[in-house]
Protein backbone atom coordinates (compact mmCIF):
# COMPACT_ATOMS: atom_id res chain seq x y z
CA UNK A 1 0.00 0.00 0.00
CA UNK A 2 1.40 3.51 -1.13
CA UNK A 3 4.35 1.80 -2.21
CA UNK A 4 5.23 -0.53 0.30
CA UNK A 5 4.77 -4.25 0.79
CA UNK A 6 3.08 -4.99 4.03
CA UNK A 7 2.42 -8.51 5.30
CA UNK A 8 -1.34 -9.12 6.51
CA UNK A 9 -2.57 -11.96 8.90
CA UNK A 10 -3.23 -15.57 7.52
CA UNK A 11 -7.27 -15.67 6.66
CA UNK A 12 -7.78 -11.84 7.46
CA UNK A 13 -9.83 -9.24 5.73
CA UNK A 14 -12.93 -11.57 5.16
CA UNK A 15 -15.42 -9.91 2.66
CA UNK A 16 -18.13 -11.41 0.85
CA UNK A 17 -17.75 -11.12 -2.59
CA UNK A 18 -20.52 -11.61 -5.68
CA UNK A 19 -19.42 -13.84 -8.88
CA UNK A 20 -21.72 -14.64 -11.74
CA UNK A 21 -23.71 -17.71 -11.51
CA UNK A 22 -23.09 -20.62 -11.18
CA UNK A 23 -20.65 -19.38 -8.16
CA UNK A 24 -23.07 -16.96 -6.49
CA UNK A 25 -21.24 -14.97 -3.24
CA UNK A 26 -18.40 -16.60 -1.42
CA UNK A 27 -16.48 -15.50 1.34
CA UNK A 28 -12.94 -13.98 0.37
CA UNK A 29 -9.95 -13.46 2.70
CA UNK A 30 -6.49 -12.76 2.18
CA UNK A 31 -3.89 -15.01 1.55
CA UNK A 32 0.08 -14.98 -0.14
CA UNK A 33 -0.12 -14.61 -3.54
CA UNK A 34 2.05 -13.02 -6.82
CA UNK A 35 0.06 -10.07 -7.97
CA UNK A 36 0.25 -8.01 -5.08
CA UNK A 37 4.17 -8.00 -5.58
CA UNK A 38 3.98 -8.04 -9.09
CA UNK A 39 1.11 -5.26 -9.92
CA UNK A 40 2.29 -2.56 -8.58
CA UNK A 41 5.88 -2.61 -10.24
CA UNK A 42 3.98 -3.61 -13.67
CA UNK A 43 2.03 -0.61 -13.57
CA UNK A 44 3.80 1.69 -11.80
CA UNK A 45 3.34 4.85 -14.77
CA UNK A 46 -0.25 4.06 -14.17
CA UNK A 47 -0.49 5.23 -10.44
CA UNK A 48 -2.22 2.02 -8.53
CA UNK A 49 -1.81 2.94 -4.95
CA UNK A 50 -2.99 -0.30 -3.59
CA UNK A 51 -3.11 -4.06 -4.74
CA UNK A 52 -4.27 -6.75 -2.38
CA UNK A 53 -5.55 -10.47 -3.36
CA UNK A 54 -8.13 -12.09 -1.71
CA UNK A 55 -9.09 -15.88 -2.10
CA UNK A 56 -12.34 -17.67 -2.04
CA UNK A 57 -12.53 -21.63 -1.75
CA UNK A 58 -14.81 -24.57 -1.41
CA UNK A 59 -16.65 -24.26 2.07
CA UNK A 60 -14.84 -27.79 3.31
CA UNK A 61 -11.52 -26.26 2.35
CA UNK A 62 -11.92 -22.85 3.85
CA UNK A 63 -12.74 -25.21 7.37
CA UNK A 64 -9.96 -26.96 7.11
CA UNK A 65 -7.58 -24.29 6.13
CA UNK A 66 -9.27 -22.35 9.46
CA UNK A 67 -8.60 -25.36 11.63
CA UNK A 68 -4.84 -25.61 10.41
CA UNK A 69 -4.24 -21.88 11.17
CA UNK A 70 -5.95 -21.84 14.69
CA UNK A 71 -3.74 -24.44 15.91
CA UNK A 72 -0.98 -22.69 14.44
CA UNK A 73 0.54 -24.35 11.24
CA UNK A 74 -0.15 -20.39 9.57
CA UNK A 75 2.84 -19.05 12.17
CA UNK A 76 6.50 -18.63 10.72
CA UNK A 77 7.45 -18.18 14.32
CA UNK A 78 9.89 -21.51 15.19
CA UNK A 79 8.98 -24.16 17.17
CA UNK A 80 11.44 -26.24 19.04
CA UNK A 81 10.83 -29.92 17.83
CA UNK A 82 13.45 -32.77 19.31
CA UNK A 83 16.10 -29.74 19.02
CA UNK A 84 15.28 -28.27 15.62
CA UNK A 85 13.69 -24.41 15.04
CA UNK A 86 10.47 -25.31 12.58
CA UNK A 87 8.39 -22.71 11.31
CA UNK A 88 5.28 -24.87 11.65
CA UNK A 89 3.58 -23.02 8.46
CA UNK A 90 7.03 -23.95 6.56
CA UNK A 91 6.47 -27.56 8.01
CA UNK A 92 2.70 -27.79 6.83
CA UNK A 93 4.03 -26.89 2.99
CA UNK A 94 6.63 -29.25 2.86
CA UNK A 95 4.12 -31.87 3.93
CA UNK A 96 1.47 -31.16 1.78
CA UNK A 97 4.17 -30.78 -1.24
CA UNK A 98 5.38 -34.26 -0.20
CA UNK A 99 1.59 -35.38 -0.57
CA UNK A 100 0.88 -34.15 -3.72
CA UNK A 101 4.28 -35.39 -4.98
CA UNK A 102 3.34 -38.94 -3.49
CA UNK A 103 -0.42 -38.63 -4.88
CA UNK A 104 0.23 -37.65 -8.67
CA UNK A 105 -1.02 -40.21 -10.13
CA UNK A 106 -4.50 -39.32 -8.51
CA UNK A 107 -4.59 -35.56 -9.27
CA UNK A 108 -6.43 -35.14 -12.71
CA UNK A 109 -4.95 -33.56 -15.61
CA UNK A 110 -6.76 -29.94 -16.44
CA UNK A 111 -9.66 -29.52 -19.03
CA UNK A 112 -8.57 -28.27 -21.69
Amino acid sequence: MDGETRSLPPLSGNKIVGFPDPIGSVECFHTIHSEPATIPNSFEDKGIREVSWRLGVPERLDEVMKSLISVGFGSEDPLEFKGTLVPPAKFLQSLIWRNIKENEDMIPEPET
